[in-house]
């Protein structure tokens, strides 16, 4: 209610409106539409009210797969404009001060356990039980108690070589010059 009410606030002080996250995030399109409204769409989800999209201008998703999810919920492909997240690889480049540990950074930590299956935190879990000598670092956003993550990793058999660092990350860049890979596990249909 909060994040409807501030957006409702503040959108006439714009000249456009953006949206970000999932297909159906209602709550910030009903709060919207009194300027144009740019909408990227990051994460798949059931199709809302067409009425709801009308106040949309035009839709970025980010993948193919979101494009054609949008056009078979009825959204005209002239408001569909397919743009991949961008990555400064000047920016955000291996560095060679890393330590000896072959390190695989998960940096998109969701906000409800409910997520950890689609998220591929079981698949990386259980990677990480079968290959101790690699060390697995979760980056987690300050959004969920640390007693209900570590509780879920637990059940899922969490291994000693799986680090999870709880707090809000200022520069990335930082984080990937420290790390040897990264990977996004999502389920097929589930996010970016």
């Amino acid at each position: 209610m909060l994040l409807r009410a501030l957006a409702a606030a503040l959108e006439p002080r714009a000249a456009v409106t953006h949206v970000f996250g999932e297909m159906n995030a209602w709550h910030l399109l009903r709060a919207v539409g009194r300027r144009p409204v740019l909408f990227t769409v990051a994460i798949d989800g059931p199709a809302l009210d067409q009425r709801l999209y009308d106040k949309v201008r035009i839709f970025v998703p980010e993948t193919e797969a979101l494009a054609a999810h949008l056009e078979a919920s009825g959204i005209s492909s002239d408001r569909i404009r397919l743009i991949y997240p961008g990555v400064d690889l000047d920016r955000f480049r291996p560095s060679a001060d890393r330590d000896d540990a072959f390190t695989v950074l998960f940096a998109s930590s969701p906000a409800r356990t409910s997520d950890f299956e689609r998220r591929g935190l079981t698949l990386l879990v259980d990677a990480a039980r079968r290959c101790p000598d690699i060390r697995f670092l979760l980056l987690w956003r300050e959004w969920t108690s640390a007693a209900e993550i570590d509780h879920a990793l637990e059940a899922f058999g969490r291994s000693e070589n799986v680090i999870v660092v709880r707090r809000d990350i200022d520069d990335m860049s930082q984080i990937y010059q420290k790390v040897h890979a990264t990977v996004l596990l999502y389920a097929q249909g589930y996010g970016k």
